[in-house]
């Protein structure tokens, strides 16, 4: 079975109140990402978002073992 490939800001399947933070690397509420936007040298939520997004399109190009649903909620697109 294919792992689940979540994006800066993706809504946590089965969980609507949980987030994925590429940063942390973990599942996180809402009010977590706050802390991350506007911070000197750090990119921000939506830059993040685009990274991952960037990073998705190669990985899903190279290998079969991860897969994402179609238009997941994301707090960032």
């Amino acid at each position: 079975m294919k792992k689940r490939y979540y994006l800066h800001g993706d809504q946590v399947e089965g969980n609507p109140e949980e987030f994925y933070c590429a940063s942390c690397d973990l599942f996180v509420d809402r009010p977590h990402f706050d802390q991350h936007d506007n911070q000197p040298n750090r990119l921000n939520n939506f830059q993040k978002y685009l990274n991952t997004l960037k990073s998705w399109k190669v990985i899903k190009k190279r290998t079969k073992t991860y897969q994402r649903p179609k238009n997941p909620p994301n707090l960032f697109d």
